[in-house]
């Protein structure tokens, strides 16, 4: 298993699959590996998937064909779901599945007690954004951490120089906004949650941005969207920087485009050169030495090709060379664009006709794309092949601009050759057969590769009468294995003359002996079943514990407001903590108030030389009390130190087995996620924190979006306040983090659960947590008093269901505390 598993000299390529028709596709165009998702605890929840049965079929399908195959338990997965699941991977674990990719922390820890034996990925959902991240990982066994998008070319090849694990990046398909991982927006604003797999694209619909009330003008609506990722130009410098696996992005995709997409980068891994034996950089890269691939079927160059099977745009380089960009974007529309075929060059209003001039060769089947002057897209199949260079007429009820752009969306040809190619089952397993016939002696057949042999022994050899039958018939019929997974290379035959001995028979033993061989090939993959796996899921802890208010400010005004309330825990982001709030310090601590500083949502290598040097030349000699720590990093960078330390929402605890991974760390208590609802909260380890008010970041964004719409002014305005509007006219606030160059999402509303007081309060959590903003002294100050007698005391005053009374007014949203996520 382990030789089979290891990369060779050239990046394994990794391919999707949602369906076995995909599956067969990415192995029959040349991918190393294949990732699918099951029926249940995938990512990719809108795609087919596969259910148990068709796992082992897609299994044995690539084994046999030297594939390896991953599949996908990248969510989270609430506390009575854990059992299912471990069922669900013991049956993975038993077929022989090379490898699980996961996010969830807490299963990750059940699989590598439970099944040692299977590979571990850790998915892109858990935001392994650093060379911090990826050692933390590492020391938990991760084989191998597939990195978050947003990674440079330099970052990788630092985090390849100072790790042993592998590392697998994403090379073409579509790119998120958002750090993977840490998007909440779709799951706040819809109750489909992208860390379970059900995320609604939030970011592919129209905004606009505004500032003070003000639109900032911009045609392009789609502010959010950015284009699909595209690296056959880089392909060898990406090879040169240790990649250990190019993937590909996709599972919602059709078998054509997996086909042709992985096609084209297997020719361009394949044409690259040696990794061992690098040529000398040419200005960018590696790219001269590639030879230019035309592709084999249709017309056209690779990137047509790709273009041509989906692009919004175009598309970029992803951030491999560029830290961001509004070149990166696809303002103009989230949807496929396709290939640009020609432009309209007149309208005859009386027939509404619309006349287009080809640039290319077009194929009867081929879907365009017309866009009107209203702005609507309208789009029409061909009923006629069309020449390049030639015009021809398409129907339009709406009048259209002179010179507008016409787009191929659809090319009949090119899919058609593409179902063709990827049916043709043409990846095969290179076999030997040696067929021994003596005469009054059993027929006996070997099939044998490097690794494997059988063999079988089949009816007895005649002597030949009167038609003896030759080695040539013999290896005739040997030689028809037509619908198998292998390829003969070599027929050898050891037979006395004047022998005789039934066609039939002969078939009957190649046909016995191909079903050995196949099932000895798999026998080498499949695991004995594991026992007692139940043992490993933790159960919930009870105790008493008296409850709390903590609270996070934004600002010293918050600071003095929370200290004033006696909150039980002030935390205070790391980049706001001051002088002054320093000087507060023995203030808090004699009220019995400690004093903790959040560290950022996201922390870069970049970045993290100041966020280190504040740390250990600043914080580390105060009398703060702690950390609130936020990403897995910042765990490894301060783990040595005496100061408590809590961690947050942002690392998606879900289970008890995620939080006991982290209690047993010698953390003080973990933040639950915003996720759950009241009765998945009352399963988990008591003595937790969750937030019951305030607004939640949604999106942690590494674009400026403010600078992609205004330039270089947005870098140097102070300030000013921006909000995304969608098109229901709701407000998201977009906050620039500049001490970090990151882009930041709230939600619309804030979470408010006093409301529903009686079911909070009686929750086993310890703190209730505040997350303040732009709140003033006197109203940080009464939200902290209203909260703690509703939730501490469990009071019913008058004062507080006027509180309620009022949010009701301004609008607010109970989070997922009574609804939770699919």
């Amino acid at each position: 298993m382990e030789e089979f598993y290891m990369n060779t000299k050239k990046p394994e390529l990794l391919s999707p699959a949602g369906d076995l028709k995909s599956l067969k596709a990415a192995v029959n165009a040349g991918a190393d590996s294949i990732y699918i998702g099951g029926k249940m605890y995938s990512a990719r929840a809108s795609a087919s998937n596969f259910d148990l049965d068709e796992i082992k079929e897609a299994l044995d399908y690539c084994l046999l064909r030297g594939v390896k195959l991953f599949v996908t338990v990248n969510t989270l997965y609430k506390q009575n779901e854990i059992g299912e699941v471990v069922k669900f991977i013991a049956k993975l674990y038993e077929m022989g599945v090379t490898a699980l990719i996961v996010q969830d922390i807490g299963l990750s820890r059940i699989i590598k007690e439970s099944f040692p034996d299977i590979k571990l990925h850790a998915s892109t959902q858990m935001t392994a954004h650093s060379l911090d991240d990826v050692k933390f990982l590492e020391r938990l066994s991760f084989d191998r951490i597939v990195l978050s998008r947003e990674l440079s070319l330099a970052e990788i090849k630092e985090i390849k120089e100072n790790t042993n694990v592998q590392i697998e990046t994403f090379i073409h398909g579509a790119l998120c906004i958002s750090y993977s991982g840490a998007c909440l927006m779709s799951s706040m604003i819809g109750g489909r949650s992208g860390n379970r797999g059900r995320c609604a694209q939030p970011c592919r619909r129209r905004y606009e941005l505004e500032c003070d009330g003000a639109r900032i003008e911009n045609k392009d609506k789609y502010i959010l969207s950015l284009k699909d990722i595209c690296t056959v130009d880089i392909v060898g410098e990406l090879i040169e920087a240790g990649i250990d696996s190019f993937k590909i992005e996709g599972r919602m995709k059709k078998p054509e485009y997996v086909a042709g997409v992985t096609a084209v980068y297997r020719k361009y891994i394949d044409s690259a050169p040696s990794p061992l034996t690098p040529p000398p950089h040419q200005g960018r890269g590696t790219k001269a030495p590639l030879p230019k691939w035309e592709r084999g079927w249709g017309e056209g160059t690779d990137k047509q090709t790709l273009a041509q099977l989906f692009n919004r745009g175009n598309f970029s380089e992803g951030y491999y060379h560029t830290t961001k960009s509004k070149d990166m974007m696809s303002m103009k529309s989230p949807k496929n664009q396709g290939v640009l075929i020609g432009e309209i060059i007149g309208y005859e209003a009386k027939n509404k006709d619309c006349i287009i001039k080809a640039k290319l060769d077009l194929a009867k089947g081929d879907g365009i794309v017309i866009s009107t002057r209203n702005g609507d897209e309208v789009n029409r199949t061909l009923a006629q092949p069309v020449l390049a260079n030639t015009t021809f007429k398409q129907y339009l009820e709406d009048k259209v601009d002179i010179g507008s752009k016409v787009y191929r969306i659809y090319d009949a040809k090119l899919e058609n050759d593409l179902k063709a190619f990827y049916e043709k089952d043409t990846k095969k397993h290179k076999i030997n057969m040696k067929a021994e016939l003596r005469r009054n002696e059993q027929l006996k057949l070997t099939i044998y590769d490097k690794e494997n042999i059988v063999s079988v022994n089949g009816d007895i050899v005649e002597v030949a009468t009167n038609n003896p039958t030759s080695e040539e018939k013999i290896k005739e019929q040997l030689s028809k294995i037509g619908n198998t997974p292998f390829e003969i290379e070599d027929i050898s035959i050891e037979s006395h003359l004047n022998i005789y001995i039934n066609i039939s028979k002969i078939n009957e033993a190649r046909r016995t002996a191909i079903a050995l061989f196949t099932e000895k090939i798999l026998s080498t993959y499949r695991r004995e079943a594991q026992k007692y796996i139940s043992d490993n899921i933790s159960e919930v802890k009870r105790f008493e514990c008296e409850k709390k208010i903590t609270v996070l400010v934004k600002n010293l005004t918050q600071f003095l407001a929370a200290i004033e309330s006696q909150a039980a825990r002030i935390y205070v982001d790391i980049f706001e903590f001051n002088d002054d709030m320093e000087s507060m310090i023995e203030n808090a601590h004699e009220k019995g108030i400690q004093v903790f500083v959040a560290l950022p949502y996201i922390l870069r290598s970049k970045n993290k030389e100041k966020v280190y040097k504040k740390i250990f030349k600043k914080l580390e000699n105060t009398d703060i009390d702690g950390y609130l720590v936020r990403t897995y990093s910042e765990y490894d960078i301060i783990k040595a130190s005496k100061k408590k330390k809590v961690i947050d929402y942002t690392l998606n605890l879900y289970n008890n087995n995620a939080i006991s991974f982290w209690l047993n760390q010698g953390i003080e208590n973990i933040t639950i996620s915003p996720e759950l609802n009241v009765t998945e909260i009352a399963e988990l380890t008591e003595g937790q924190e969750i937030i019951v008010y305030g607004k939640l970041p949604v999106m942690f964004i590494e674009q400026c979006i403010v600078k992609n719409l205004k330039g270089d002014i947005a870098c140097s305005e102070k300030g000013k306040k921006y909000y995304l509007k969608d098109e229901l006219n709701i407000n998201f606030e977009l906050e620039r983090e500049c001490n970090l160059c990151l882009n930041v999402l709230y939600n619309s509303e804030n979470i408010y659960a006093l409301a529903n007081a009686n079911k909070i309060s009686k929750l086993g959590v310890k703190y209730y947590r505040v997350n303040l903003k732009d709140e003033d002294y006197e109203t940080t100050k009464n939200i902290l008093r209203i909260h703690k007698e509703a939730l501490v005391n469990r009071g019913k005053s008058k004062e507080i269901s006027e509180h309620v009374e009022k949010m009701k007014n301004i609008g607010y949203t109970r989070g997922h505390y009574f609804r939770g996520v699919e």
